[in-house]
């Protein structure tokens, strides 16, 4: 027997513990997990379950026979298909109203950039170092979210990179040198337990929801290591490394990109205030540019509300380019072309005053 189901009936448990709001945050996502296995098969169940509204799933992979052990969207029939469609087929049916986008094929450095760049967070469900440190450092050039795990036998661990701003610390941080694949045992040399990807791989869709509607959640420079044998759960911490190669020195050659002086052709640009308007409204400066350019008023922390078009360049300013360096990260990161002008207005003052 069929029956229409609403999108309020599947989801109304969630909406009254978290509200319509933070749901509406939710069904706006966009969620990239990269790996259809141990790990990335809860993930996916439970982040359709919970209403993102565009979930992509990437794996090159067939269903085998050893996999459904521990990958629990596949069964004895689905035995050589594509995961990816497989794993879409299931989704489907358990969340009709997400939708889904395949890719079937390897993550590399060719595609990484292309793929990684249209989704919010990233989910690393992978299970070798090469894709894991392609995935951190295409994340971190992005401007992305990146929600890492692994699993060892009765062990797991994970990690959030928040990189929205291109803040450390981040994985090269832990790992300075890369680990070459092969230096620890796979799980199929080593065997895995089946619960413990499923903990692990729903924690991490757990972290993607609350970063999503804004509660706690693992931050940069913070591994959670579970224990399921000694039933321990223990965060540990490690530090930012002053000459790390991605995230102080690849931020270093992107904010002397990123950042522009005059004298500039400012009619080419969009200007952006991202001050207050009480505080616009006391510069001397913006009250100049406000008579011959276009100037948007968009305080800092109401970015996420307004929608900008992509044919434009802009110039995001502030009082000292600190506030106006921060929104132009978040702005790139929606694929626009932005500009912070450097020093921000008050270097600009205090020129003229000279």
């Amino acid at each position: 027997m069929t029956t229409s189901i609403t999108l309020s009936d599947l989801y109304q448990r969630q909406i009254t513990l978290i509200g319509e709001e933070a749901f509406e945050k939710i069904r706006n996502s966009r969620i990239l997990v990269i790996g259809a296995g141990g790990l990335g098969c809860p993930a996916l169940q439970y982040l359709a379950s919970s209403g993102v509204g565009e979930i992509g799933i990437l794996d090159f992979d067939n269903v085998s026979a050893s996999n459904l052990q521990r990958q629990i969207l596949f069964e004895i029939d689905d035995i050589g298909r594509k995961k990816v469609e497989v794993a879409a087929e299931k989704l489907k049916k358990l969340a009709p109203f997400c939708e889904y986008r395949i890719y079937p094929g390897r993550l590399d450095e060719i595609n990484a950039n292309e793929v990684i760049s249209q989704f919010d967070v990233i989910l690393d469900c992978t299970d070798n170092f090469y894709t894991k440190f392609l995935i951190h450092d295409t994340c971190f050039k992005n401007a992305k979210v990146l929600i890492q795990a692994s699993v060892y036998q009765f062990e797991g661990q994970l990690q959030l990179f928040d990189f929205r701003h291109r803040l450390g610390p981040c994985l090269r941080c832990l790992w300075p040198l890369e680990p070459l694949d092969g230096c620890t045992a796979t799980c199929a040399e080593a065997g895995v337990m089946g619960p413990l990807l499923g903990v692990i791989g729903s924690m991490q869709a757990m972290e993607a929801l609350k970063l999503i509607i804004g509660k706690e959640h693992i931050n940069n420079g913070e591994t959670l290591f579970v224990d399921l044998m000694s039933r321990e759960f223990d965060v540990r911490r490690f530090q930012q490394l002053k000459d790390c190669s991605c995230c102080v020195k690849q931020e270093q050659r992107h904010r002397e990109i990123l950042q522009v002086d005059l004298p500039l052709k400012l009619d080419e640009f969009v200007i952006v205030d991202v001050r207050s308007l009480e505080e616009s409204d006391q510069c001397s400066f913006i009250t100049k540019l406000k008579e011959q350019y276009t100037v948007l008023q968009i305080p800092l922390e109401k970015m996420d509300d307004f929608v900008l078009t992509k044919n434009q360049k802009y110039l995001t300013v502030c009082a000292r380019g600190l506030r106006s360096l921060k929104a132009c990260h978040f702005l790139r990161s929606q694929g626009l072309e932005v500009y912070s002008l450097r020093g921000g207005t008050q270097h600009i003052l205090n020129m003229e005053n000279v």
